[in-house]
Parts: structure tokens; C-alpha cells; sequence
């Protein structure tokens, strides 16, 4: 599953209240931005990006006034003739991680989860039956990942636990949300997302359409349905992204597409809890930003997108 772009190449959804606006941050886009078949993932302020082709990881920290590479890697399990890098996380102390799955000329395949950084080497863990599908660190250092279990021929298991908490050694330190508490026929994710802030874990699972909070020790908090987008006659919806803000609000990055390049609409949303399911108020998008931006997701407070090889930082006000 590759990052996902938001590409506002059509028409800005725009909503009464709040207004994302430019906050006059802006820096160049790291130089492998102009690299094909390369896919990036944002985390903490640090921009991961990741090639299947080569498996080379390189890690630019976006704090200063320019993009500084951070972490240079390359993860190629043995006997691997084809890499999927999944997702990206960095922490809070110079570690990074990614998940993946590796894929071997006798059609055997294998996840994984790699750790990296501050000098040391790369330390892979397989995970033979376990595709972690989003993965983010706790302040703690340990990572949390939202997880599916497949058998053999790669369809779900019966029963298992969608929601796993490792160390960086990796070993598992607990599980919980089975995939049978979520409704629908067959797995409950397609492009979950996964946030930790606020001393809160935000899970959301796509296709089951549900919102989930949890402690840090893992105890649910609650579940709430998450809404459809509001779509014309025409266009097609895509599921988005769920973002935890630093400030505890729930905020979704979603899309359209119709048949015409100018018929594709994005939004930027906060959701707030109302009973059983999270309600909808679209943020009016500044005219100040161009016609043509690639959102890159929440970094604490601030959304971050890319517009003609510059990234910008903006606020909603």
C-alpha cells in the first residue's frame, strides 16, 4: 500500500467556520521528490522516503530551514526478490522504523518490521503471518502498528487482534481490537490510519468505518461510526485519513474523483464526537494557497503540503 497524496487538482471542498491558512513556513522538497517510484511518509517532522525498487530508505528532518538527510539505509531481507515498504514512523529519540512485506522467488513471502537510526544497524523482524499495515512510536519509544493475519493463500484469519504494541527489539508487549468486534464481511482495513497524541491512540479502520481511541495501556476509551463523505452525482469517494492533532482534535484528510481531472474535490475536516459517530466541519481552504497542492498530513497542530517543489506549513485559524 503506498503513501497517499492528496491532489487538489479540481475543486477545494469549503465549509463554514474554520479556515486553513499559510502560516509562511516553506523550505524546498528533499531532492528525492523528483525520484520515480519513490513514496514518502511524514512523521514528527521528518520526511521518510522509501524505494520498493532498491529498498533504499532516506530520512530528511524538516526543523531547520532546509531538509537534512537524518538516516541513509537500505533493507533487503535475504532470498527477496520483490519489497513492499508499507509504513514509516520516526521517534521522539533519533529512532526510525518501517513496515513491509518481502516477497521471495518461490512465491513465499514474509512482513516485517525494521528498526534504524543514531548509528546503529539495521535490526529486521520477521513477521511471517503479519502484515502491519500503519505503524507510529509512543513517547515511550515502543511502537504501536495496526496489523492484519493472513494464512497462506493471504486471506484473513477467523480471529485475530488488529491492534499490536512492540518494543524495539521487537517483541510483541501486547494485542488488542479483534477484527471481530468490527462489522462487515472480510477485513476491516483497506487504508487504516493510525495517530498517537494527546496520551491517546486514534485508530481507524476504513472499511469498517470505525473510529476507535485507546489509553496508552491499551484499554479502549470508546468506538464511534465514522460518516461517508458527501459526494455529487458522479464522483467517487475515497476513504482518507484520520488524523489525533497534539491537541486531542480528530481531523480527516479525504478526496473525490470523477471522470475529468477538474472534477476531483479534496477535504480537510474535524471531526467531533456526537453520540455513537463523529460529525463533519469541512475548514475552508485560504485562496492564498495554489489551485494545485499535494497534502502530506498533520504534524502536530500544522498541516503540511507540497506546491511546486516548495512545502508549506499552515494552520487552521
Amino acid at each position: 500500500m503506498r503513501a497517499i497524496f492528496f491532489s487538489l487538482l479540481g475543486v477545494l471542498a469549503v465549509g463554514d467556520g474554520q479556515t486553513l491558512v499559510p502560516v509562511g513556513r516553506t523550505m524546498p522538497v528533499p531532492v528525492d521528490s523528483y525520484v520515480q517510484n519513490l513514496q514518502v511518509f511524514w512523521s514528527r517532522g521528518f520526511a521518510i522516503y522509501s524505494s520498493d525498487d532498491t529498498g533504499s530508505i532516506t530520512v530528511y528532518d524538516t526543523s531547520g530551514q532546509g531538509p537534512l538527510v537524518a538516516s541513509q539505509v537500505k533493507i533487503w531481507p535475504d532470498k527477496t526478490s520483490e519489497l513492499r515498504i508499507v509504513h514509516a514512523a520516526a521517534s521522539g529519540d533519533g529512532t526510525f522504523a518501517v513496515s513491509g512485506a518481502a516477497y521471495a522467488s518461490t512465491g513465499e513471502s514474509t512482513g516485517f518490521l525494521a528498526f534504524f537510526g543514531k548509528g546503529a544497524p539495521v535490526k529486521l523482524i520477521q513477521l511471517p503471518t503479519t502484515a502491519l499495515f500503519r505503524i507510529a512510536f509512543a513517547d515511550d519509544g515502543t511502537v504501536w502498528a495496526i496489523a492484519r493475519e493472513v494464512d497462506s493463500t493471504l486471506q484473513d484469519l477467523p480471529l485475530y487482534n488488529t491492534l499490536r504494541h512492540y518494543d524495539t527489539n521487537g517483541k510483541l508487549l501486547g494485542s488488542m481490537l479483534p477484527n471481530t468486534m468490527f462489522p462487515g464481511k472480510g477485513s476491516a482495513m483497506y487504508s487504516p490510519s493510525l495517530s498517537i497524541a494527546a496520551g491517546t491512540i486514534g485508530v481507524y479502520l476504513d472499511r469498517a468505518k470505525t473510529w476507535v481511541e485507546l489509553t496508552l495501556d491499551g484499554s479502549v476509551k470508546g468506538t464511534w461510526t465514522v460518516p461517508a463523505q458527501v459526494v455529487s452525482s458522479g464522483q467517487r469517494p475515497h476513504s482518507g485519513l484520520i488524523y489525533l492533532t497534539d491537541s486531542g482534535r480528530i481531523a480527516r484528510l479525504s478526496w473525490t474523483t470523477g471522470k475529468q481531472p477538474a472534477d476531483s474535490t479534496s477535504t480537510i475536516e474535524y471531526m467531533t464526537k456526537a453520540g455513537a459517530s463523529l460529525a463533519s466541519t469541512p475548514i475552508n481552504v485560504s485562496s492564498a494557497l495554489s489551485s494545485q497542492v499535494f497534502f502530506h498530513g498533520f504534524t502536530g497542530e500544522q498541516l503540511v503540503w507540497e506546491s511546486k517543489g516548495t512545502l508549506n506549513w499552515g494552520s487552521i485559524q
